[in-house]
């Protein structure tokens, strides 16, 4: 099977009115406090805990030998936020990778572990990793009953369907 894979980066910096910590919680569908980010200089809560069902999977990965609180998603985005306090000040980078759906999903957290080793934890940097369901599956990868039955309640209405090798891709996307 080859190997589809896309992937685009771009910096989390304060230039760029981002907030480490809002970041960290959209992506992680996570609910974080960012201490010291609200209007008065209070704390701030980023509540991004309903995107739980995009969010398939979330966690850290660190070199050896890192402190314990790197894994802990909110003590370390916080951090970040303090110790970097210039106003055009960098703290991190997204980098998005894409998958093509007929990529298992366990062959996708295994090519998203490798290349987060191999790119930033060998290098020594910390890499907070959510990996998002976005789309839909294909039927041929395992759709449910319901799905089957639609499918099938579609066909017998007429509609057409493309065969896998008439499909073509649009390079607008």
């Amino acid at each position: 099977m080859e190997r589809n894979v896309t992937c685009k980066t771009l910096p989390v910096s304060r230039a760029r009115s981002h907030t480490a910590v809002g970041g960290a919680a959209y992506r992680a569908g996570e609910n974080i406090k960012a201490r010291g980010q609200g209007e008065d200089g209070g704390d701030k809560w980023y509540r991004y805990g309903n995107r739980r069902d995009t969010v398939r999977e979330a966690f850290i990965l660190a070199p050896e030998g890192s402190p314990d609180f790197v894994y802990d998603r909110s003590e370390l985005w916080n951090r970040v936020e303090e110790k970097e306090t210039r106003k055009n000040a960098r703290l991190g980078r997204d980098t998005q990778l894409g998958f093509a759906y007929e990529l298992p999903k366990s062959e996708q957290r295994k090519l998203v572990v490798e290349f987060v080793q191999r790119e930033f934890v060998a290098r020594g940097f910390v890499a907070d990793v959510a990996i998002h369901d976005y789309g839909r599956g294909l039927p041929a990868m395992g759709a449910s009953d319901t799905q089957q039955q639609r499918i099938r309640e579609l066909a017998a209405a007429g509609i057409p369907f493309l065969e896998r090798d008439e499909a073509k891709a649009s390079d607008d996307v």
